[in-house]
């Protein structure tokens, strides 16, 4: 039987035990490439030996700042003032149904015209610098700065949950002047949906006073503990569930549904507990204007700058305050410290814990289409 030669001192290693970290039948001079669509003589649950270098974390977390989370609550706070309710006559809630539906008619045209003024003005800009860069070939109309989903104004650094209004019809800004007056088309679109509107209120009171004795006997046969009971559950339902982004209408969500569904269920509740159809009738009203024709009246004031949105905002927490406090000096404190908690305290705890979040994202994790804003921009609107 032949000896057996032990491998000389510095020499290599053999070739069996070179290849004894791999799988046989691989080759050597082969490395792992990250491509899908590629034969390799590797497993599919192989890993290289970077796999842990690509791990990421906090990478798609956002970076909360305090001033904005506090400036986003408002909605919340409007919301909630909006829900709160105190003690009125029939005659002044019939008054405030009046001057609800008129301010909120003016505030809703008057943003609707501030907002078309700034768009015009800067498509104007925008072909003026057009012409100034590029004098030998004609500038095409610009439609101002785009804005980011969550923006309330147009350029908007600072998010909020309240979008900026819809872009204008194509070609309404053709015919602007550098004035920034908006054009011809686009004034007549705006008094048509100001006729419409009209047109679509006086038909909901016409509606509300019509159903108002029929709804004035509804819970006749159920104590008013039990009203109550359900009508307060019902409002904590439709803050919880309500789109607070509001993006494209009130129904757009299942939530959204629900939580406007639940608005009005709550005020058919309570009012079929006033006893007189001039009551009933000034509630369901009010409770409509409320929560179907506020939110797109709120919106669009609030695309017209912050010191609206603030305005806004104060306007109707002290309206809710004053109500409460005929009521009950108990329920005007609850209502400003929930306020306060929601306003102050809240964001601040958020951006505190926001320290503790840990996300880990890296080459395990599916892949996620990325559309350009141009693709997404067009399936909001087709939405």
């Amino acid at each position: 039987m032949p000896r057996r030669h032990a491998p000389a001192a510095g020499a290599g290693p053999p070739a069996a035990e070179a290849g004894a970290g791999s799988p046989p039948g691989r080759p050597q001079q082969q490395r792992w490439r990250k491509v899908l669509y590629e034969r390799q003589p590797f497993d599919d649950s192989y890993t290289g030996e970077g796999f842990l270098e690509e791990l990421v974390v906090n990478a798609t977390v956002p970076h909360r700042d305090y001033a904005t989370v506090v400036w986003s609550t408002l909605v919340v706070d409007q919301q909630l003032s909006t829900v709160a309710a105190g003690t009125v006559r029939v005659r002044q809630l019939l008054l405030a149904d009046v001057l609800l539906m008129v301010v909120g008619s003016l505030l809703y045209l008057a943003a609707s015209a501030w907002t078309a003024t700034q768009e015009a003005a800067g498509a104007a800009v925008g072909r003026a610098q057009g012409r100034t860069s590029h004098p030998a070939s004609p500038a095409k109309p610009s439609g101002g700065a785009p804005s980011s989903p969550g923006s309330s104004w147009p350029g908007s650094p600072d998010p909020s949950p309240y979008p900026s209004p819809a872009k204008p019809p194509p070609g309404a800004n053709s015919g602007s002047s550098s004035t920034g007056r908006p054009p011809g088309p686009q004034r007549r679109l705006g008094w048509r949906r100001a006729a419409d509107g009209a047109g679509s209120m006086a038909s909901l009171a016409a509606a509300t006073a019509l159903l108002s004795p029929l709804l004035g006997t509804l819970t006749e046969t159920v104590s008013s503990d039990s009203i109550i009971a359900c009508a307060c559950l019902l409002q904590l339902a439709h803050l919880y569930l309500h789109d607070y982004h509001f993006t494209a209408n009130l129904t757009a969500h299942l939530s959204a549904s629900l939580a406007l569904g639940c608005a009005v269920c709550g005020s058919v509740l309570i009012a079929s507990r006033l006893g007189s159809p001039e009551a009933v009738y000034a509630q369901l009203l009010l409770s409509l204007e409320l929560y179907i024709l506020g939110p797109y009246c709120r919106r669009c004031v609030a695309a017209a700058g912050r010191a609206a949105q603030l305005g806004q905002t104060l306007a109707m927490a002290g309206a809710a305050g004053a109500l409460l406090a005929r009521q009950s000096i108990l329920l005007t404190s609850s209502f400003c410290c929930a306020l306060l908690f929601i306003t102050f305290i809240c964001p601040w705890w958020l951006v505190r814990i926001h320290k503790f979040k840990a996300a880990i994202n890296g080459p395990w994790d599916e892949a996620v289409p990325r559309l350009s804003r141009a693709v997404t921009r067009q399936l909001s609107l087709a939405r």
